[in-house]
């Protein structure tokens, strides 16, 4: 997770030699998690920080994901958004019902096992070393949007 290094398991137990600071933890392929951009001290503090949404992709290129978003105070909820991702073919695509506003944006796009910088992709910053892509943007989540990553 925190490097966003590909890692291809066999089905079997694995042992790995960690700080005891750290946790191993590994993105499932054919998923994309949308996750704050940075933590916070507080649930308050933490609906102000953007998203960082991570495409991992799984065997056959592919992911899928989902955000439900509403204001995280009121118990019968005024309006809410319930977006869906995809990333298929390398095009990114955000769907699905619009109607709360959180205040916040899309800043980064990660793009897991990406084996090389693509080309037209000048913005992004490439770790070659964890085959990984990061694509600084200022994507709404008020609307649809749809980008070829890769």
């Amino acid at each position: 997770w925190g490097t966003g290094k590909p890692v291809r398991g066999q089905g079997e137990y694995v042992t790995a030699e960690v700080d005891f600071t750290e946790i191993t933890v590994h993105y499932k392929g054919g998923i994309v998690y949308p996750q704050r951009i940075e933590s916070a001290n507080t649930t308050t503090a933490l609906r102000t920080k953007g998203f960082n949404i991570v495409i991992a992709p799984g065997l056959d290129g592919n992911a899928e994901g989902s955000l439900y978003l509403d204001d995280g105070v009121s118990v019968v909820q005024d309006t809410v958004s319930e977006i869906d991702f995809k990333y298929e073919d390398g095009k990114f695509s955000m769907t699905g019902s619009f109607e709360y506003d959180a205040g916040v944006n899309v800043e980064t796009i990660t793009l897991l096992g990406v084996d090389a910088k693509p080309d037209g992709a000048e913005d992004a910053d490439y770790d070659e070393e964890n085959k990984k892509l990061v694509l600084h943007v200022d994507v709404p989540l008020t609307g649809k949007y749809e980008a070829t990553i890769a």
